[in-house]
């Protein structure tokens, strides 16, 4: 097993949309988990570390698989945010005060998290 890194932009992987069908094993979750946590990250979307996959994870513990945006709120405000991928930059996004995944609803600083990692893995970035 190689150890992993974030990678950083500019990169054409990070600028991908994620396929959706695949197979991760369970180190790999935990090793993606353990790298949120040593770079003080509030989420991982698995192409930065350069796996084809529409797979994300959050510091709060949840494993998004094959996530689908199915609701979100009326508004959206103007926040800044900085990437793992992108040391040191700053963006600007537009995010939805509330946002449902799967099913599930999620507000506040959840739901900005999930946003930017469901960006991450239909090729948005913060810059």
């Amino acid at each position: 097993m190689r150890p992993l890194k974030i990678l950083t932009g500019p990169n054409p992987i990070l600028e991908r949309v994620c396929r959706p069908n695949f197979t991760i094993p369970e180190w790999l979750i935990r090793e993606m988990f353990r790298l949120m946590r040593e770079h003080k990250g509030l989420g991982l979307a698995a192409c930065q570390i350069g796996i084809d996959a529409r797979l994300f994870i959050t510091y709060w513990g949840e494993v998004f698989i094959n996530p689908t945006l199915t609701a979100h709120g009326e508004y959206k405000r103007r926040i800044t945010e900085g990437c793992l991928s992108f040391p040191g930059q700053i963006g600007v996004m537009e995010r939805w005060d509330w946002v449902e995944i799967n099913g599930r609803q999620y507000s506040m600083e959840e739901a900005i998290v999930v946003q930017h990692e469901l960006d991450h893995l239909n090729g948005i970035t913060i810059v």
